[in-house]
């Protein structure tokens, strides 16, 4: 039985680069990733920024996300998962 990519792996691998994403880049339609990234901050892994964008009648069009700090303590969970992981679809991934 082959276990697939937590959710706080795919958000990590997604900002890892540190620098501006879209929420659209790590957050499933319809699902609850941001608040998986908020409980990766609450669990002291992660620090990041958040940035709106607003059109100029004030409704939100965007938001962006990036990581500013990743606490070590984070990779214990990082690397309890990744030798194993796997995609739905049986393809395993190599980090």
């Amino acid at each position: 039985m082959s276990k697939t990519l937590p959710s706080y792996i795919r958000i990590y691998e997604a900002l890892r680069d540190l620098k501006w994403h879209n929420r659209i880049d790590f957050c499933r339609p319809q699902s609850e990733d941001t608040k998986r990234l908020r409980e990766m901050h609450l669990h002291g892994w992660i620090e990041y920024e958040t940035k709106i964008n607003r059109g100029q009648d004030g409704n939100v069009i965007s938001s962006e996300y990036r990581l500013t700090r990743v606490d070590i303590s984070w990779f214990d969970y990082y690397h309890k998962y990744v030798k194993t992981a796997t995609e739905p679809n049986g393809q395993l991934i190599f980090i």
